[in-house]
């Protein structure tokens, strides 16, 4: 790392950029050559401003719905339970429980044999990190 920063650090002490005159003259008349610009013109004239009792009127309103439905006054329905374990799929099926056990055991799977890759991902992301902050605080 010391050795990209002390590289880094040569090849930047090594920059030099100059302006030729010429070219700063001609951006100097370039930019006083420009113009302001001018302000668009309305086409249509601003809508009348509302009263104040009529946004209130709204404000009102739009705070009672959020609280209607926010607090529902109706009790939810419980579920109606079937007497053989099943579980619904997506598309409105019925798998039975040995179907979920053997996708559960692969699932549990895929995570023990993807969890080493992810902690070494996490420690790359932070190594990463640590790296960026060390290269922002050098310049």
């Amino acid at each position: 790392m010391k050795e990209l920063e002390e590289r880094l650090r040569a090849d930047a002490a090594q920059i030099r950029a100059e302006v030729d005159p010429a070219l700063r003259a001609r951006i100097h008349a370039s930019i006083a050559a420009t113009r302001p610009e001018r302000k668009p013109t309305r086409s249509r004239p601003l809508p009348a401003r509302l009263p104040r009792w009529a946004l209130g009127a709204a404000t009102a309103a739009g705070v009672a719905v959020a609280a209607l439905l926010l607090v529902r006054p109706e009790a939810p329905t419980a579920p109606e339970f079937s007497a053989t374990p099943t579980a619904v799929r997506e598309d409105g099926g019925q798998r039975p429980v040995a179907a979920l056990r053997a996708e559960f055991a692969l699932l549990e799977l895929e995570a023990m044999a993807t969890r080493p890759l992810e902690e070494e991902q996490q420690k790359l992301e932070a190594d990463l990190e640590r790296i960026q902050e060390e290269l922002r605080r050098s310049f």
